[in-house]
């Protein structure tokens, strides 16, 4: 017989076995030791472990297909629970999709049992503070929704094992637990598949993984609200198929009345074009290691977008260090081909108000290949990020361009998403909670993402962290816009190094560099910039400098101002310049001026270390009233 019992025929079979089982209820179905020693006989099917011992659990429970089994009725099952501290045991014939309330107490360890024949293809059990389950003896299931429990907090690992006899599974729904980790048996078993998985939800976890490469029969993945930073997918997703889904009674009695055996269609979920889904939204991920679209997925139903902001190794740079987010270059995502992504840079306008501006690709920064440097700062304590836009995530095809978002400093302990989301508007975690960020149409919350106002997708892009460029490390002076030493759109750092009798550090912060293309060798490191100092860099007031690196193609000077001392406390690293009209001096004297003007003191060049700086010279100026002809001041060179 292929099938269950024709209907008129299971019926009768039934009601005999329930007299015969009727027979034996002064046992069976007793409370207390007797009945204990009686059910202890029958085989387990599967337990629920509440995270308390105290209330009640809810779970519904649904039979196979008839259709599709020669049993002569319907699954026999006996529910065992703790109440008023003796055993109860109930029987029922699962006929259909069926809830149950049991109450559970101290004396049975929270725990809710099911005895019984395995022939249960579905079980739900949500919202009901479940900590674990063993269910590798109703190896029958296709169907199992343990979602908005505590799975995750009964071990150290804060995992999840599918049983290595749980092999049929076809339908998994795991979502608003405190997972980090799911695992598919073991590698002897189901070495990390489960070959039948149709459906998988796992939102708002705790995952940082998920790899899914071998599900071969996935049509249905959400995995969105976690922590994941890496995900393989199956290189296509089924189109059409169907997965059971369970059905009321008139829906099973249907199926037992079908002529031939088989699969019974009012049981099952049948799929088709568009029912497809990937959402992998709110998660860790990055244009690297977002999956390329599978085949068999209508881009529109592959969500991606609002990834936390991808994270430098590091919050502070100098200017001229390397920023290396070459990872980011290349994606295929939607597309069939590999896009390339572009690099803006932005910073803060004003400190502290989240307001942006755009800055200049080849004045600020140069960016090759995804790697970064910056040839001018602002200051030390200016904010700036990079923005990354790329066409292989860039939401043409009906879902939202790939955007990021600020993660708080929260705990994230609340079903795997509580944690706090800090964004320029002001957005909270409990505005956004249950809600699909990829489907977000109303715009007080399409504004969550990062990206200038309104939103379009235009100004979308996924960003890396707040990063400062420290201006005072590997700051040039370059004489942008005059030869004032105290303005600082000189400097390339625009910060003015510590000079002052009051500030002067006696370290690095104090030394004075001219800009140029040959650079100069400190220690390790190599310090050059693109082009050489343009104008003379005159004193203001008095100054001391601590080292004076000087080899500015240009030729360009350090000067003592009239009425000014300028004192060099410790060496000067002085090269000749390679450009007219200085490149053909044969001293270096025209790299120190010390200025002389009408009505006012001589400037004064002092050098606090003569023996660290042996043969120094410098241009003196004289001011005189005195007529050589050409009424003409005389310069003498000094040693």
């Amino acid at each position: 017989m292929s099938k269950y019992l024709a209907l008129d025929r299971f019926r009768k079979v039934a009601l005999g076995c329930m007299g015969a089982l009727c027979l034996s209820a002064g046992l069976l179905f007793s409370q207390g030791a007797s009945a204990q020693a009686t059910t202890s006989n029958l085989d387990l099917h599967f337990e629920l472990i509440k995270a308390t011992n105290t209330g009640t659990v809810e779970f519904t429970i649904a039979p196979e297909d008839p259709n599709q089994f020669s049993r002569a009725h319907w699954p026999i099952i006996f529910i065992d629970w703790e109440n008023d501290g003796n055993k109860v045991t109930q029987m029922f014939n699962l006929t259909a999709d069926r809830t149950f309330t049991v109450n559970v107490t101290a004396a049975g360890a929270g725990v809710a049992t099911v005895y019984g024949e395995n022939g249960t293809w579905k079980l739900i059990c949500k919202s009901q503070n479940i900590k674990a389950t063993k269910l590798e003896k109703a190896s029958a299931l296709r169907y199992l929704d343990l979602s908005k429990n505590v799975l995750g907090t009964n071990n150290t690992n804060k995992d999840y094992t599918i049983h290595d006899d749980n092999n049929k599974i076809e339908t998994l729904i795991l979502n608003e637990n405190q997972l980090k980790d799911i695992k598919f048996g073991t590698g002897a078993g189901l070495n990390g598949v489960l070959p039948d998985l149709k459906v998988y939800k796992a939102s708002e976890n705790l995952l940082t993984s998920a790899p899914l490469a071998g599900h071969n029969r996935l049509i249905y993945l959400d995995l969105s609200k976690n922590l994941l930073t890496s995900v393989s997918l199956p290189t296509r997703f089924e189109y059409t198929l169907s997965y059971f889904k369970g059905g009321n009674q008139t829906e099973y009695n249907n199926a037992l009345a079908l002529a031939t055996p088989g699969q019974s269609p009012m049981l099952y979920q049948t799929t088709g074009a568009g029912f497809q889904r990937i959402d992998l939204t709110v998660n860790k991920l990055n244009i690297a290691t977002l999956p390329t679209l599978p085949a068999n997925i209508d881009p529109p139903n592959y969500f991606y977008t609002l990834q936390e902001r991808y994270s430098l190794p590091k919050n502070e740079y100098k200017m001229l260090e390397e920023i290396d987010l070459s990872s980011q270059l290349t994606a295929t995502g939607v597309k069939s081909t590999p896009q390339t992504t572009t690099y803006r840079w932005f910073r803060e306008i004003t400190p502290n108000t989240d307001n942006y501006i755009e800055m200049v690709r080849g004045s600020d920064y140069e960016e090759t290949g995804g790697k970064t440097k910056f040839y001018r700062a602002y200051g030390d304590d200016t904010k700036i990020f990079a923005a990354m836009t790329t066409d292989a995530f860039d939401g043409t095809t009906g879902t939202y361009p790939l955007e990021s978002f600020e993660r708080g400093t929260g705990a994230i302990n609340l079903n795997g998403f509580e944690e706090v989301l800090i964004q320029p508007a002001g957005t909270t975690a409990a505005a956004l909670k249950d809600t699909y960020f990829a489907s977000v149409k109303a715009s007080t919350l399409n504004g969550i993402g990062d990206g200038e106002q309104p939103k379009t997708k235009a100004t979308q892009f996924f960003r890396t962290n707040t990063l400062t460029v420290k201006g005072s490390k590997n700051n040039f002076w370059y004489g942008f816009k005059s030869n004032d030493w105290n303005d600082v759109e000189n400097w390339t750092g625009r910060v003015v190094p510590k000079t002052l009798v009051g500030d002067y550090t006696n370290d690095e912060n104090s030394d004075v560099l001219f800009a140029s293309i040959a650079g100069y060798t400190i220690g390790s490191e190599t310090l050059k910039y693109p082009t050489s100092a343009i104008r003379d860099l005159y004193t203001d007031q008095d100054r001391m400098v601590r080292n004076l690196y000087n080899n500015s193609e240009d030729g360009r000077a350090i000067v003592a101002d009239a009425g000014h001392t300028l004192k060099l406390r410790g060496q000067a690293h002085l090269g000749a310049a390679t450009k007219a009209p200085f490149n053909t001096a044969t001293d270096l004297s025209y790299r120190t001026i010390v200025k002389s003007v009408e009505n006012k003191p001589n400037g004064t060049f002092l050098i606090e270390k003569p023996t660290d700086n042996p043969n120094y010279v410098a241009t003196v100026e004289f001011y005189s009233k005195a007529n050589d002809g050409n009424r003409n001041k005389q310069a003498a060179r000094w040693q």
